[in-house]
């Protein structure tokens, strides 16, 4: 089955992961923030499943995880090479996912590669403990389509599409409140039941 996984390395990043026989549809959500946005943001659909690669890859250029946001099955291996001129860092520690994991130190041209071992539908971040403005999010899902992205400073309205057919679209972004939107539905999106704008899904 072909596969497709797109990546840019410039701001915003993005991921766009589309497995299996030619799509025949697709949803577009139109996110219209009403406060400063999250960092990043991931869609995908709700309860699918279907054929992911086994090893995901992100580098690490100009202190930056590249892509910022990617998606990984169940079981995965997650690859972190380390294409800067500086050593880094990746670790993650999140009590509720009981994951506290330190893949050490990786020098300039090393590669670090650690199990995606969290639930589906769960996103781990991933740090560099050297410099802590650099942030990785690692979705963990079954469905063979979904995209994640790294939002801009200050942009309020954001257009992301879903390949695939329609169905419902999980929403995920770092400290938002669960969402599950269904096509032709708007939600409001909330922060700990703080309102900061909607989600809009089209469809019939």
């Amino acid at each position: 089955m072909a596969s497709i996984l797109a990546m840019t390395s410039w701001m915003p990043s993005v991921t766009a992961l589309v497995l299996g026989a030619a799509s025949l549809g697709a949803v577009e959500i139109t996110l219209t923030f009403t406060a400063p946005p999250p960092e990043a943001v991931a869609v995908w659909y709700e309860g699918r499943t279907g054929r992911l690669p086994a090893t995901v890859t992100v580098d690490q250029v100009e202190r930056t995880f590249t892509p910022a946001v990617v998606i990984a099955a169940p079981g995965a291996t997650l690859e972190i090479r380390n294409s800067d001129t500086q050593q880094h860092n990746v670790f993650a520690l999140d009590g509720r996912l009981k994951q506290d994991v330190d893949l050490g130190l990786g020098a300039p041209g090393s590669l670090l590669t650690r199990a995606v071992d969290w639930p589906a539908g769960e996103v781990l971040r991933h740090g560099c403990k050297i410099h802590p403005d650099m942030r990785l999010w690692v979705v963990c899902t079954t469905s063979p389509e979904a995209v994640g992205q790294r939002l801009e400073r200050g942009k309020r309205t954001v257009v992301l599409h879903l390949p695939g057919d329609p169905g419902p679209v999980r929403l995920w972004a770092p400290r938002l409140d669960p969402l599950v939107l269904a096509p032709g539905a708007t939600l409001p999106l909330t922060l700990a039941g703080r309102p900061i704008g909607t989600a809009h899904a089209d469809g019939p």
